[in-house]
């Protein structure tokens, strides 16, 4: 079965450095640059790829505060991050694997390491997927469960806040069915139903009814 490249973010300021990522990693995978926390921060949103290499020493924003906020935005939040930095001192080690980092690369990097190590987290984010594919489907009809929507729904609710846009009108709109006729309650006024018809007490939303299934 041929699998569509995983994609690699790389987040460094030195151009040297993410060249010699990105030579190292494009043979398998797709690879993305970054020279900065901001645009390691947009490239992830963006693009969501299943591994980013982070540099900790970066102007304006440093490799600890980019993860961060990764770990904020519920679009981003579960992104697997391996840091790569010069600092080598097993405080600042501890300190990445703290703020959640799954490994942690000192500079000068091997580069068989690196290869190493990424090979091992991409396939642990392969099998990451695939638990969370057969957790979020309903194992009786195979569609997305009540789990799978309220996952999709944080993370639409953050993005409509990030955006301005009314979701829960969206949202509040389509659970307004009537459960007797079966019709958006607010889809046409009770004078529209045929004379013929008859209220249905249990109706919630008090209008007359044709039969239904419709013929």
């Amino acid at each position: 079965m041929n699998l569509e490249p995983q994609k690699v973010l790389i987040a460094d300021d030195d151009a040297i450095n993410r060249q010699v990522l990105a030579d190292l990693l494009k043979p398998e995978y797709t690879v993305l640059l970054a020279k900065n926390g901001e645009q390691a921060l947009e490239r992830a949103q963006r693009h969501a790829p299943d591994l980013v290499l982070l540099d900790v020493m970066m102007p304006d924003m440093d490799g600890y505060e980019v993860l961060r906020r990764l770990r904020a935005d519920p679009q981003t939040a579960q992104v697997t991050v391996i840091f790569i930095s010069g600092l080598n001192r097993p405080e600042d080690e501890a300190n990445g694997l703290k703020l959640g980092a799954a490994d942690y690369i000192a500079k000068p990097f091997n580069a068989t390491v690196v290869m190493a190590r990424v090979a091992l987290h991409l396939q642990l984010v392969r099998q990451r997927r695939m638990l969370e594919r057969l957790a979020n489907v309903d194992g009786l009809t195979e569609l997305a469960n009540r789990r799978r929507f309220d996952e999709l729904y944080a993370v639409e609710w953050q993005r409509a806040q990030r955006n301005g846009r009314p979701t829960w009108r969206r949202a509040t709109a389509a659970k307004k069915w009537c459960c007797c006729c079966r019709t958006r309650t607010r889809s046409r006024p009770a004078t529209s139903w045929p004379a013929s018809s008859t209220p249905s007490s249990a109706c919630s939303c008090r209008t007359r009814r044709p039969a239904w299934p419709p013929t």
